[in-house]
This record gives structure tokens, C-alpha cells and sequence, in this order.
């Protein structure tokens, strides 16, 4: 049993992880929800990691991450 809640939990963590690069994606560059679906997860990290690079330089705007 314990190992199907941590199943769950493991997923829970992922796809929270997922929703707030998906959503910091979509704010900072305006894209569609098409554009973002269509990328593979490995992009999408890439990008957000170098979004987050840029925003510690701060070459961005806080409002890019509501």
C-alpha cells in the first residue's frame, strides 16, 4: 500500500513542478497554451532554467512570474 501512495505523492510533485514552469512560460513570453504543449519536457526545463537565470541577472519583470 505504501508504495502506491508514494506513487501518487511522486506525481503530485511532478505535475505541480510541471504546472508552475508551464504557467511562468506562458506569462513571461505570452505564448499560447498550443505553443507550450507542443514543446517536449525537456525544452520546456531548459527554457525555464534559463528564465530563471535571466530573471537572478535581472534582465526581467517580476509580473513575467504571477
Amino acid at each position: 500500500m505504501k508504495r502506491k501512495e508514494w506513487a501518487w505523492e511522486t506525481l503530485k510533485v511532478l505535475s505541480d513542478s510541471y504546472h508552475a514552469r508551464y504557467r511562468i512560460l506562458r506569462n513571461r513570453y505570452k505564448w499560447s497554451p498550443d505553443v507550450v504543449d507542443n514543446m517536449d519536457l525537456g525544452r520546456i526545463w531548459r527554457i525555464f532554467d534559463e528564465t530563471m537565470e535571466d530573471n537572478e541577472k535581472g534582465d526581467s519583470d517580476e509580473d513575467d512570474f504571477e
